[in-house]
C-alpha cells in the first residue's frame, strides 16, 4: 500500500478526535537544542522530500539537520502518536527516536584533597608516577577494595585476603577474595587513588598503583596476627607505602612487623583512632615511633571531636565529611581518622614519586606541615600540605608553579 500525505493527515486527524492534539507545524521559535520533552522526537529521513514531509507532520519543529546525500537529514520536534506510527513504516524514514538527555560528566574534588594542596600538585603533574612513568605502590591494609569500581579498577593492582569475602548487604560482590565487605577499604582507596577521569571523585595521587590487603571482615574486625602478616606481606612485595586505617592495643608481634617493614623501606601511615575526646589515647600501630600517626580535623581546622590525640600523632589531615568511593561502584560520605590517614599516605606516595626516599619522607612532610594552632598532641607537626612539601605554590590568581 502506498503512503500519501493525504492518508497520513487523515490518520492524524483520527488520532486528534480520539484524544491527540494536532497543531500546525512551526520551526524553531528560538528554542535551541535543550528541549527534552516526553513527546519530542528525532526523525531521520532520506532526501529533501522526506525532510519537508516530516516537517509538515510535526506539531512543532525545533530544528533540522542536513548531513548530505550519503547520510541523510533529520528533524527534531514534537510529533503526535499517529504521525509517529506512519513515519516508522515509511521507506523514507531512517529512524525515529526520542530526543534523549545528555548530561555533563562531573568530577567532585573532595574538600580534603584540595585542602592539603593535592590539586595544586596535580596541576604540576605530581600524580604518583616517577619520572620514568612507574607508579608508586600503595597498599591499603583494610577491609578490601571494590575490584570493579570505575574510579579504582584501572589503577588497582594485586590483592590478597587474610579473612575472605562475604556478602555483607552493602552492595558488594565477591569477585575476588579481597573484595570489600563493608566499603571502608574502598573509601580509603578512593581518597588515595581515585582516577582523575572527570567522573566521581579524584584522589590525592590518582596515578599510584593501589593494592588491596584485606584483614578485616564484615564487622570491621580482624586479628593482630593478620594485621602483622599483612604488614610483612607488603614489605616482602617491595611496595612503597602502606596505609592502616585500623588500630588497637600494642602488641609485640605487631611491633615486630612494623620494624620489619620499616627496615625494608615501607612508609607506614596509620589512623590515630576514634576514641576522642581524649588526651592520650592513640591506637597502635599509629603510636609506634616509626609509623606516621594521623589525627583528624574538620574543614575549620579544628580537631574532630572523635579523633584520638596524644603521643604518636605526627600529622593531622581532613577526616570529617569526606566524600569518596564505596562498594557497588558508588560513593559515600564518611568520617574518622580512617579517612585522615590516607591523605597522608597518598602525600607520602607523591613525595616518593618526586624522588624522596623512605628515610626522608617523614621529615619532609612534618617540616612543611601547616600549623593550625592546635596542641601538638592534637595536630602533631600540623596539617599535611603536600603542595608545600613538593615546593608547589598557588598564587592568589590561581597560577601554580614550582
Amino acid at each position: 500500500m502506498s503512503i500519501t500525505r493525504r492518508s497520513v493527515l487523515r490518520r492524524i486527524t483520527v488520532g486528534a478526535v480520539t484524544g491527540g492534539v494536532v497543531g500546525t507545524a512551526s520551526s524553531g521559535v528560538g528554542r535551541g537544542w535543550d528541549s527534552t520533552a516526553a513527546d519530542e522526537y528525532v526523525v531521520g529521513i532520506r532526501g529533501l522530500a522526506g525532510l519537508e514531509w516530516a516537517q509538515q507532520l510535526s506539531t512543532q519543529v525545533w530544528g533540522e539537520f542536513d548531513f548530505g546525500a550519503e547520510i541523510g537529514q533529520a528533524v527534531v520536534g514534537r510529533f503526535p502518536a499517529a504521525a509517529l506510527d506512519v513515519l516508522q513504516q515509511s521507506p523514507l524514514v531512517r529512524y525515529v527516536e526520542t530526543n534523549g538527555t545528555m548530561h555533563t560528566l562531573e568530577q567532585t574534588v573532595p574538600w580534603g584533597v584540595d585542602r592539603i594542596g593535592a590539586m595544586a600538585a596535580q596541576a604540576m603533574n605530581r600524580t604518583g608516577q616517577t619520572a620514568s612513568g612507574e607508579p608508586i605502590h600503595v597498599a591499603v591494609i583494610d577491609s578490601g577494595i571494590d575490584s570493579d569500581h570505575p574510579d579504582l579498577s584501572v589503577n588497582l593492582g594485586d590483592g590478597v585476603s587474610f579473612v575472605g569475602c562475604t556478602d555483607c548487604g552493602v552492595g558488594n560482590v565477591c569477585r575476588e577474595s579481597w573484595d570489600d565487605d563493608v566499603g571502608h577499604g574502598t573509601h580509603v582507596a578512593g581518597i588515595i587513588a581515585a582516577l582523575a577521569n572527570g567522573e566521581g571523585v579524584v584522589g590525592v595521587a590518582p596515578d599510584v598503583r593501589v593494592h588491596a590487603v584485606k584483614v578485616t571482615d564484615c564487622n570491621g574486625e580482624g586479628s593482630v596476627a593478620n594485621a602483622a602478616a599483612a604488614i610483612k606481606y607488603v614489605a616482602d612485595r617491595g611496595w612503597h607505602v602502606a596505609n592502616l586505617s585500623l588500630g588497637g592495643s600494642g602488641s609485640r608481634l605487631l611491633a615486630d612487623a612494623v620494624t620489619y617493614a620499616t627496615e625494608r623501606g615501607v612508609v607506614l601511615v596509620a589512623a590515630a583512632g576514634n576514641d576522642g575526646p581524649c588526651s592520650d589515647c592513640v591506637n597502635y600501630p599509629a603510636a609506634y615511633l616509626t609509623v606516621l600517626g594521623v589525627s583528624a580535623v574538620d574543614d575549620d581546622g579544628a580537631l574532630a571531636t572523635f579523633s584520638s590525640a596524644g603521643y604518636g600523632v605526627d600529622l593531622c589531615a581532613p577526616g570529617v565529611g569526606i566524600w569518596s568511593a564505596f562498594t557497588g561502584g558508588g560513593y559515600e560520605w564518611k568520617e574518622g581518622t580512617s579517612m585522615a590517614s590516607p591523605h597522608v599516605a597518598a602525600a607520602a606516595a607523591l613525595l616518593l614519586a618526586d624522588g624522596e626516599t623512605h628515610e626522608t619522607v617523614r621529615d619532609s612532610l612534618t617540616a612543611t606541615a601547616e600549623d593550625l594552632g592546635l596542641a601538638p598532641a592534637a595536630q602533631g607537626a600540623g596539617l599535611v600540605r603536600v603542595d608545600w612539601a613538593l615546593g608547589v605554590e598557588e598564587s592568589a590568581d590561581g597560577v601554580v608553579a614550582d
